[in-house]
């Protein structure tokens, strides 16, 4: 997961999340992709890269990728987390 636009600069897709791709696998070899733009959103972090696969021509984000990609409230990670530790009851 990240937390700032500073460091999506640095950040490299690992993989082709089409799994009808032939660099779906991630096998060390480097595959080919290119950056395309940016989407914007209404939570943080607001300004979202875009990616593009040029082997099968799929287009993708960088919040494909982590872990909060199916959740609308991705902060919930963190309060969720630490309720469990913490040791609370579920009531």
């Amino acid at each position: 997961m990240y937390t700032s636009d500073s460091t999506s600069q640095f950040w490299q897709p690992p993989h082709c999340p089409n799994p009808n791709c032939k660099f779906f696998n991630p096998n060390g070899d480097p595959w080919p992709y290119k950056r395309i733009g940016f989407y914007w959103r209404k939570t943080k972090p607001n300004r979202i890269q875009r990616f593009l696969c040029l082997h099968c021509k799929r287009s993708f984000s960088r919040q494909t990728f982590s872990t909060t990609y199916w959740q609308r409230l991705a902060e919930l990670d963190a309060a969720l987390f630490m309720r469990t530790t913490g040791g609370m009851a579920n009531r």
